[in-house]
């Protein structure tokens, strides 16, 4: 029983663990930058200036796409275009299509509705990544957890394997961690309390008591 739970308790530690450092997304840090857990990441803002004109891309049948990755901007170079019928990207875009069947301007998308995604986790070839280490914060949750986990394996192990210890009994420091909660409830009353040591009536099996 207490080598099975050993053998479950690394194979549960691994996955975690494998699945903790392997993790591939990327989180949004930013209107324009995305961040991967390994500190590496995705950062738009030099592809173009703040309140400059917006990327342009003309397609055969005459339409048009304008992108602006960082900011939700309301002009394009079509809208001096005659004839217009519908200009929806005064609204605000990141995206617009210029329609020339149609001759109408289309918002195709916006600033809060931008995801981050990256297929077999390349990048686009006009984006350079940026690296970025962890923040001491990140690195201290993982120390951290490391210590924890390590400790509770090697203990676990060496109650099990050593003293023969089975079932609970096998969790390392086993007294400790039991009386740990009447020891941060002492902790909590001693700071309401202000720090001060609370009278307590003596126990009446006590010498004091007699």
């Amino acid at each position: 029983m207490g080598k099975r739970f050993v053998v479950v308790a690394v194979q549960v530690w691994l996955v975690g663990f494998l699945t903790f450092t392997n993790a591939s997304e990327c989180n949004r840090v930013g209107d324009c930058s995305c961040e991967f857990y390994d500190g590496r990441g995705i950062n738009l803002r030099p592809i173009i200036d703040l309140g400059g004109q917006p990327l342009h891309a003309n397609d055969s049948s005459g339409d048009a796409y304008y992108f602006s990755p960082c900011q939700d901007i309301n002009y394009t170079a079509d809208d001096s275009k005659p004839n217009i019928t519908s200009n929806e990207c005064l609204k605000g875009y990141t995206l617009c299509k210029y329609d020339a069947a149609h001759n109408q301007l289309v918002r195709l998308g916006e600033l809060r509705e931008t995801q981050f995604t990256s297929d077999d986790g390349l990048f686009l070839s006009y984006i350079k990544p940026n690296h970025s280490k962890p923040s001491t914060g990140t690195v201290l949750l993982i120390m951290l957890f490391v210590g924890l986990v390590s400790y509770f394996l090697i203990g676990a192990t060496v109650n099990a394997l050593y003293l023969g210890a089975r079932g609970i009994e096998m969790v390392p420091h086993l007294d400790f961690w039991r009386g740990l909660p009447g020891l941060v409830r002492d902790g909590a009353q001693f700071l309401q309390n202000g720090c001060r040591v609370a009278n307590r009536a003596p126990d009446p099996d006590s010498y004091d008591a007699i």
